[in-house]
């Protein structure tokens, strides 16, 4: 298991670096204000794509296993298909929109990317770990080279829009074809009768929990002004760029507790793998905050020099959220999705009532730095709320689920031995 681990961190590793690239390009090319607009275009298509995932969605991974590949994706494209086509509408008859010049390209675009992550979840399934952390990679390299040679003439927001069609298109049809390699005529086919339901059922229970997470992690982006929306979403890439030591973990952890039978087995292994995170994302954070803050000025541009400020406050929260990862993919991978969302919402709850507390206390929309304070404090109540119900459900001793500095000495260990 370590040997997976490592590869899906070092692939995601150098993924994040290819996203930083792409970040520090638009910021410096761009500005805070085009860095917020280019935030804006993204979140569009992200946001239909979490509906599109309304039909399996990363609940993919525990369904991989048991049905036929063909059966299982149609009725999921059927659905991206028509998630798609809203968008369309909707950019059509909303003129003020960024991309209503682009509503048929941008619904086109919706379909492939939607799609392509529900491809790498079927993948993660069938425990092809290292094909998708490579097409991860291709796809990163690809943005940030077209990004970068579009770039170089007169730059405008479009210029990031383009760069995502074709990379996200040519990584579509290579997770398309290693689909197709692991095509398995043993599997039950997927009946529309029976199993549509369960398919939406599970879909929906584990989408919920993302849709809430999206709007815990993402409510600000809807109201802090665009110029600092620029400044305040490349804290927020750099602080979820330290995720992908927990997301590294989780990936193979999901993928290996789906095809388990037992779930105290699924617990153990869980135990083991949130205290490794715990120490190795702690280090990354501590990394992270001790780099001066005229470093990220350097790096993005002076019109960026409160990037550092926004970072420290969003640094415990990642820290929190990291062990969340670990124990949300326990209950995912046993199937227990809505589990997760009792959680998450809980996390939402204290945003708005933080949000709320400070905008009646100081009668103005909170800033970029009171936005990172409370999302990590959200996310600290999501961690609370999830470790107790794993504590409940698997009856570990607690003195067994706190990280020690003993533990130090076992992180190789238990990453080697976990199947």
């Amino acid at each position: 298991m370590l040997k997976l681990i490592l590869g899906a961190f070092f692939s995601r590793f150098l993924t994040a670096v290819l996203n930083f690239g792409t970040i520090i390009m638009i910021s410096r090319k761009l500005g805070p204000e085009g860095k917020g607009l280019s935030t804006i275009l993204l979140v569009t298509l992200v946001s239909v794509q979490m509906l599109c995932d309304f039909a399996g969605g990363a609940a993919l991974v525990y369904l991989s296993p048991r049905f036929r590949l063909r059966t299982l994706l149609v009725p999921v494209w059927i659905w991206n298909a028509l998630c798609s086509l809203g968008l369309m509408v909707f950019l059509m008859i909303e003129s003020d929109h960024l991309m209503h010049p682009l509503a048929w390209q941008a619904a086109a675009l919706c379909f492939v990317n939607a799609s392509f992550s529900q491809h790498v979840h079927v993948l993660n399934g069938r425990q092809k770990f290292n094909i998708t952390a490579g097409i991860l990679l291709f796809q990163a390299m690809t943005t940030a080279g077209l990004l970068l040679l579009f770039l170089l003439d007169t730059p405008i927001i479009f210029d990031y829009f383009y760069a995502l069609c074709i990379s996200w298109g040519i990584s579509w049809m290579i997770s398309l074809m290693a689909l197709w390699n692991t095509r398995d005529t043993n599997l039950p086919s997927f009946s529309y009768k029976t199993d549509l339901k369960r398919l939406f059922k599970n879909g929906a229970a584990n989408q919920t929990g993302h849709l809430l997470q999206f709007l815990n992690q993402r409510i600000f982006y809807l109201f802090l002004p665009v110029y600092t929306l620029g400044i305040f979403s490349n804290a927020v890439a750099l602080g979820e760029a330290m995720w992908m030591i927990a997301g590294s973990i989780a990936t193979i952890q999901y993928g290996k507790i789906a095809n388990m039978q037992g779930r105290q087995e699924a617990a153990l292994l869980t135990a083991r793998l949130f205290k490794a995170t715990f120490w190795l994302t702690l280090a990354a954070v501590i990394c992270v905050a001790l780099i001066p803050g005229k470093l990220y000025e350097l790096i993005f541009g002076f019109a960026f020099s409160h990037v550092k400020e926004s970072l420290v406050g969003l640094l415990p929260g990642v820290l929190f959220l990291s062990g969340y990862l670990i124990f949300g993919h326990y209950f995912s991978g046993t199937g227990r999705f809505s589990i997760n969302n009792y959680s998450i919402a809980l996390g939402v709850i204290v945003t708005f009532a933080a949000f709320g507390i400070y905008h009646l206390v100081e009668h103005i929309k909170p800033n970029e730095i009171v936005a990172s304070r409370i999302t990590s404090l959200a996310n600290m109540s999501i961690f609370i709320s999830i470790f107790i119900r794993f504590r409940r459900d698997s009856g570990i001793p607690l003195k067994d689920l706190i990280p020690q500095f003993s533990d130090l000495g076992k992180i190789r260990y238990w990453l080697q031995k976990s199947m």
